[in-house]
């Protein structure tokens, strides 16, 4: 079964940072380590039967070098796509996002950091459904009759009210001190439906 997608992607690195400490990876399209985001945005159309996928990676702005880390995660990304098959859709979002984990490790390692991270959001478009994948706080939602629902999992400690509750799980995460554990889910793939990550 073949389907169209229209897809946009625009990245700025707002108003706080001086650096942009988000990436993405569209359709292979993805932003070096120091950007400062997008200037346009990146439009297309896709009539096709294979995997297209998006993600979004959010550098972690009070850890050490989140733009290189987001960095870390999109590459990889791009190196998984382009070489892992992907006929198993929830097998190659999990690997991938443990090797997305195991590469911005040794890269910490390697420059002595305490500690750097990403958040990530997949989407995963399959024959008859979308494949989601989350790691940290980046949100996807779904624009569906008229409502627009969230449809990852925030990975956040519960019960902070006057702050920004810290992450449970992201990328970055030493397998010495735990295994990261992907939120993973489908939906239908549905004519007019909208996502946004």
């Amino acid at each position: 079964m073949g389907y169209n997608i229209e897809y946009a992607t625009l990245c700025h690195k707002g108003k706080v940072r001086a650096r942009n400490q988000d990436n993405f990876w569209c359709m292979g399209a993805f932003l070096g380590s120091e950007n400062n985001g997008l200037r346009e945005p990146i439009t297309g159309y896709i009539q096709t039967n294979y995997s297209p996928a998006f993600a979004v990676f959010d550098g972690m702005g009070g850890e050490q070098q989140g733009e290189v880390a987001a960095f870390i995660a999109a590459n990889c990304f791009n190196a998984s796509y382009n070489s892992s098959p992907k006929t198993d859709p929830k097998r190659f979002l999990l690997e991938t996002c443990m090797n997305m984990n195991r590469a911005i490790c040794e890269y910490a390692a390697g420059m002595r950091l305490r500690s750097t991270g990403t958040t990530a959001a997949i989407l995963m478009f399959g024959e008859n459904v979308i494949h989601i994948c989350n790691i940290g706080d980046s949100r996807i939602y779904r624009y569906h009759g008229k409502r627009l629902v969230q449809i990852s999992h925030d990975h956040s400690m519960a019960g902070v009210t006057n702050r920004k509750p810290p992450l449970t799980q992201n990328l970055g995460v030493p397998e010495t001190e735990f295994l990261i554990e992907p939120y993973m889910a489908e939906v239908a793939c549905k004519a007019g439906d909208e996502y946004l990550q």
